[in-house]
Formats: C-alpha cells, sequence, structure tokens
C-alpha cells in the first residue's frame, strides 16, 4: 500500500515538474504574443495545443515511473494516481468555470506581462481542461501498459519453482 501511495504522488509532482518546465519553456520560446489570443487573456489555440502535448507526454513518463515504483502494487497506485488526475483537473474545472474572468491590472498588456503575472492572468479555453483531463488519463495508462509486460515477467520470475 505505502508503494502504491508513493508511487502515484511521486508520479503526480513528476508529471507536474514536467508540465511546469513545458509552460516556461513554451513561454520563453514562443513569447507573450504566441501565449494568447490578441490582446485578450485567453491561451491562443496553439499554446493550448502544445500545453495538450507536453501533459501526455509528463503522464505518459509518470505512467511508466508510478508503474515502476509501485512494482506489484502497480494497479493500485495508477488507480491512485488516475484518481488525483481525476479529482484536482475537476477540480480546476470547476473552479475556474465559477469564477469570473480577471481583467489585466491597470497599465498591463499582453506583450508586459511577466511570466508569473501570465500565469495569474490567463485562461485556458472551455474546451482545454475536459482535453486535459483526458489527455492525462490517456498518457498514463499508455505508460503503465508499456510497462506492464515486464511487472508480469518479473512476478513470474519471482515465483517458487516446482
Amino acid at each position: 500500500m505505502i508503494r502504491a501511495i508513493l508511487s502515484a504522488v511521486t508520479g503526480y509532482f513528476l508529471m507536474a515538474a514536467i508540465c511546469m518546465a513545458g509552460i516556461a519553456a513554451t513561454w520563453f520560446g514562443l513569447g507573450n504574443r504566441f501565449a494568447f489570443v490578441g490582446d485578450t487573456n485567453e491561451a491562443s489555440l496553439g499554446w493550448s495545443l502544445i500545453q495538450l502535448g507536453v501533459g501526455f507526454v509528463a503522464a505518459w513518463i509518470a505512467g511508466i515511473v508510478a508503474t515502476r515504483i509501485a512494482g506489484p502494487q502497480a494497479r493500485m497506485g495508477i488507480a491512485l494516481l488516475l484518481a488525483i488526475i481525476l479529482g484536482l483537473g475537476g477540480l480546476l474545472w470547476y473552479m475556474t468555470a465559477n469564477s469570473p474572468l480577471q481583467a489585466l491590472p491597470e497599465g498591463k498588456s499582453i506583450d508586459t506581462l511577466s511570466f508569473a503575472e501570465a500565469g495569474e492572468y490567463a485562461r485556458n479555453p472551455s474546451w482545454y481542461y475536459p482535453a486535459i483531463i483526458g489527455v492525462g488519463c490517456l498518457g498514463i495508462l499508455i505508460g503503465f501498459a508499456q510497462q506492464l509486460p515486464s511487472l508480469l515477467a518479473e512476478d513470474k520470475s519471482q515465483a517458487p519453482q516446482v
């Protein structure tokens, strides 16, 4: 049980770290104007699609790592990781859908936003939240499925020989 919990928590933090690195790389690599639709604080389609791709890769890696850490308890670890993604993703979706759109601070424009300010004021399109939850779950399951044959082989090798 402890390995399953540890694997889920490790997988979640690994996924979050990879996603944050992807967000920073996209921001500093492609700039403010790429991130937003015109002069609004809504994330652009290009930005959203790149983040979905990064999210998939992060979830895939997290699924692999969580499965390896959990070992024989991999199914439980992956189930816990999926529950975390569904729970936190659903909560974020709900909170965002029910919060008013924040205007940029006085005197600020898209061109003058810092990375931290953009994170505070940016708003993803409404379709993004269910998409990122789905992409995350899919990536985790693919990572788990890729590791399953080696886990099954390890289990058979540890069985007593008759």
